[in-house]
């Protein structure tokens, strides 16, 4: 794709993107009941030590310690990035509309990737080759996870009230629905459209755009920060803790990007996130502990997930099994 020019500056791209992740970032502290709070056990103790006046009874904490897991905490955040995320989406609309579509870029649905396939097999080839790639990836942890009995139904670990307890928990909403839908809205959608307005390369759409997803999760600095007593080590323990988040947040955005840029549409990128935090990160080193005897095995499915991932990369994400990407041609 050649850049497309003409349309926004890059000072403009920048500072529009920006904005985006500014507004998603900001607005889950926009609630006074979305905001973390440390704990305050200081009481203030009686005028005098005969003293038992309720006009001198120690004074309660000051306020009740809140994370990032705490129910109203979620509740407050998941509507604060669902109204961004759709507002994302409606401002590149609007800003669309002060040039009609043409072959210099299409409507604000395709440029948004939610334009629905053109036939059931294009829709099937949209949520199976995507995350077939993405679990192939993943073949060392899901042989870890059969080592360990909990992956297929009929396994001893297995549970269906468990899986689906997990899903629609709070933290499930979270982790696995509301958090991939919004934030691939925005940092995928809304951040590549207006970036490739701005005349991006499909290589600065991959690899640049999802710097802002990463810069998004630096904010868990403070959260841990103030989460954990506002000490030294809370801040130390913050800022390495935002700093391995922002590196790997980054990189699945590259991946999320490709996917995106690669299919034209946002599902893929949605699927593959939430499988991605279904999942976490490799358990490669408690594997090789709790299963010592099986080490060859695992490293060798962790080997073939690499070696599959990286053939079907291209052959996998091919446009034309999806009905073509306007990003891609």
């Amino acid at each position: 794709m050649a850049p497309m020019g003409g349309f926004y500056s890059p000072s403009s791209t920048l500072l529009i993107s920006t904005a985006f992740t500014t507004a998603y970032v900001s607005s889950i502290y926009l609630f006074p009941a979305s905001r973390v709070s440390s704990v305050s056990s200081r009481l203030v103790a009686p005028s005098t030590p005969s003293s038992t006046s309720s006009t001198h009874a120690p004074i309660p904490p000051t306020a009740i310690p809140r994370d990032r897991n705490s129910p109203s905490v979620i509740r407050a955040r998941l509507l604060a990035v669902t109204i961004v995320s759709c507002l994302a989406c409606l401002s590149i609309r609007s800003l669309l509309q002060r040039y009609p579509p043409s072959l210099i870029h299409p409507p604000a649905s395709t440029l948004l990737g939610l334009d629905l396939p053109t036939s059931a097999t294009k829709l099937f080839n949209l949520l199976t080759y995507p995350l077939g790639l993405t679990a192939s990836l993943f073949l060392g942890s899901l042989y870890v996870a059969f080592l360990d009995g909990s992956l297929l139904p009929g396994q001893r670990g297995f549970r269906w009230r468990k899986m689906k307890d997990q899903f629609t928990s709070l933290q499930g909403i979270r982790n696995y629905i509301v958090g991939p839908w919004t934030e691939e809205l925005v940092f995928r959608s809304a951040i590549i459209s207006i970036s490739a307005l701005g005349g991006w390369y499909k290589k600065q759409l991959v690899f640049l755009t999802p710097l802002y997803f990463g810069i998004a999760h630096v904010h868990h600095a403070y959260e841990v920060y103030i989460g954990h007593g506002r000490t030294k080590q809370a801040l130390v323990n913050g800022v390495l803790g935002s700093a391995f988040q922002f590196a790997y947040t980054t990189l699945f955005g590259w991946y999320a990007a490709f996917l995106f840029v690669r299919t034209g549409s946002i599902l893929p990128s949605i699927l593959v996130h939430t499988f991605c935090n279904w999942w976490g990160l490799p358990p490669i080193v408690d594997a090789l502990r709790v299963y010592p005897e099986k080490k060859i095995p695992i490293l060798a499915s962790y080997v073939l997930g690499i070696a599959t991932f990286s053939y079907g990369l291209f052959r996998w994400t091919e446009p034309r099994l999806f009905g073509g990407s306007w990003y891609w041609n």
